[in-house]
């Protein structure tokens, strides 16, 4: 994950996109009957997905309200960003260098898990 890869240089507009692909896959008849089965975690996950692209665009704020409904809907989905969670509360606190140290640690373990 780079500062210049199209979903970080453009990561508020991504967040929007998370939620009409959520939309787009319950109304799709060839996602039935699993998808009306699983529609929390569908919209968890895509709460989830917008937190964390409105995180890494800055707006800590409107991230706490997309993890809110994550959790919500299914808490197990929502607390897989536990840390990126608490690096909102403490930004929208003020609490700056906790939360850049909290955003610091989940960007590096997302690092770990992805390379090749």
């Amino acid at each position: 994950m780079h500062a210049g890869a199209k979903n970080m240089a453009q990561a508020a507009g991504f967040a929007p996109e998370a939620l009409q692909l959520a939309e787009w896959i319950l109304q799709d008849p060839r996602f039935e009957p699993l998808a009306s089965q699983m529609e929390r975690q569908i919209w968890a996950g895509a709460y989830r997905l917008a937190g964390f692209y409105l995180m890494e665009s800055g707006q800590a704020g409107k991230a706490l309200g997309s993890y809110a409904r994550s959790f919500w809907r299914s808490p197990g989905i929502a607390l897989q960003d536990w840390k990126r969670i608490l690096a909102a509360i403490a930004s929208v606190l003020g609490l700056r260098k906790a939360a850049e140290s909290l955003r610091s640690a989940s960007r590096q373990r997302y690092q770990q898990a992805h390379r090749k």
